[in-house]
């Protein structure tokens, strides 16, 4: 299984496993990666709106590169605000 970081709600950093069926994925639809990274699919679509995540059209399909899915998601640590920082 591939593993990727991420940072919970509470900023600290949590690895990942894909499953092994997604291993070998090249493209997933929203509501794959919806379901794959526990994010909701408002919110993947919001991350697509930011420009923070690339949806790839293929033919009539919308689809999100299993590159495009893990970069995201690595990116998401870099994107998280600070734990300890006052709002």
């Amino acid at each position: 299984m591939s593993k990727s970081n991420h940072r919970t709600r509470t900023g600290r950093s949590r690895k990942t496993e894909w499953p092994a069926s997604y291993a070998t994925r090249m493209a997933f639809t929203i509501a794959e990666l919806a379901e794959l990274s526990t994010i909701g699919r408002s919110a993947l679509y919001n991350e697509i709106a930011v420009g923070h995540l690339k949806l790839t059209k293929i033919g009539g399909r919308s689809v999100i590169l299993a590159q495009d899915a893990k970069s995201w998601l690595e990116g998401c640590a870099d994107r998280a605000p600070d734990a300890g920082a006052v709002r």
